[in-house]
């Protein structure tokens, strides 16, 4: 079984310092701006946004480790044990929706399942999505504003702080995912990616 813990390379135990850089280094690595084309990459990027979405959060992540049943081997449990792979999905054929796992994809919609319970209520918030921004290193130092495209088919305005750094993430609320049944959108995080200033030729 593939947990969001090795999607993002981290032991169960990490602290939110550890999901954090870990994130940002596999984010860098297969966001779609630099992986034109590549399916493969787009997916998984996907899955690891979804995956550092989880465990970020104290209380989703405190409700997926608590599916594991204390003292087994998380290897040795099979994925009808666990009500599917983590990252799986269905079709409720009542309604037409998506019935995602307690941990669902980034596009999708999620109706609360947890372990194929039924879903209780259908407000929940939209989902958090990341996107690149490379800079130069006179705009991280001196603060900008950049505008960037997301997934969602928005041009937003991101405002860059000075002395920004090589992976920082910039958090814009309600720029991500719209909610479902009424529920508030998620949010647009911004990874900076900062890169040399262009050499400037001397005249003369």
């Amino acid at each position: 079984m593939t947990t969001p813990y090795d999607l993002l390379g981290v032991d169960r135990g990490a602290d939110l310092g550890e999901i954090k850089r870990a994130y940002r280094k596999l984010a860098k690595e297969l966001h779609p701006d630099v992986n034109a084309g590549n399916e493969a990459a787009a997916e998984r990027f996907k899955h690891v946004t979804a995956a550092y979405n989880l465990l970020a959060d104290k209380r989703k992540r405190a409700e997926f480790d608590c599916n594991i049943p204390a003292g087994s081997d998380e290897g040795d449990l099979q994925p009808w044990q666990k009500g599917g792979a983590w990252f799986d999905f269905d079709i409720d054929e009542s309604t037409g929706e998506r019935k995602i796992d307690l941990f669902g994809d980034v596009a999708g919609t999620r109706l609360g399942r947890v372990k194929g319970a039924s879903a209780t209520s259908l407000w929940m918030k939209g989902e958090d999505i990341a996107e690149a921004l490379k800079v130069v290193q006179s705009e991280a130092d001196q603060g900008v504003c950049k505008l960037i495209n997301t997934m969602t088919g928005l041009t937003v305005a991101v405002d860059i702080p000075e002395s920004t750094s090589d992976g920082d993430i910039i958090t814009l609320r309600g720029f991500g995912i719209e909610g479902f049944g009424g529920g508030p959108p998620g949010d647009l995080n911004v990874i900076i990616s900062v890169i040399p200033d262009p050499a400037i030729e001397e005249l003369g």
